[in-house]
């Protein structure tokens, strides 16, 4: 069995979105309280929850990105870090194809699964809690499996990640 898996603070949604929002909403948490408990008027106005609300849709929405990979002996397996229940596994006789590449305005790369029983389209896994300096040892470990993988504009993701830096 091998694990493709980084650290929850090196992937890049922590980076770029979840710690600068949390610093966000400690710094102007108090700014709302203090209108709520020093206004005047006793009136509540909603934008008072507007910091609230964008706190919360960023920190239910941002789970989504935190996939990682495992290559069991007879399946291939697609989890959440976060949302432990939510996952992805499937035998690799069942697997027609891999897709891995970024998509049209992503900054981060995808996975895709294609099996037998898939009619259309299938769900982009964001594959964030994987280390980009193992794509490539990924994308070779399910070569070798003898599943065929499509990636697509991966080398303009992994030009910045070499392996070794």
């Amino acid at each position: 069995m091998k694990i493709f898996r980084r650290p929850f603070w090196k992937a890049e949604t922590s980076k770029c979105y979840v710690i600068p929002m949390s610093v966000l909403f400690v710094l102007f948490l108090p700014y709302p309280i203090d209108f709520i408990y020093n206004s005047e008027c006793y009136e509540f106005h909603p934008l008072v929850l507007l910091p609230i609300g964008m706190f919360a849709l960023v920190f239910l929405f941002m789970p989504s990105q935190y996939f990682y990979v495992i290559l069991a002996e007879d399946r291939l397996m697609l989890r959440n870090g976060i949302y432990t229940f939510w996952k992805k596994e499937c035998l690799y006789q069942d697997i027609v194809k891999v897709k891995v590449g970024w998509a049209g305005g992503r900054s981060l790369p995808y996975m895709q699964v294609f099996t037998k029983q898939t009619k259309k389209r299938t769900w982009q896994y964001v594959i964030d809690l994987v280390n980009p300096k193992s794509y490539n040892e990924l994308i070779e470990d399910i070569k070798a499996k003898g599943i065929p993988v499509e990636t697509k504009r991966l080398e303009c993701f992994t030009k910045y990640y070499k392996p070794g830096k």
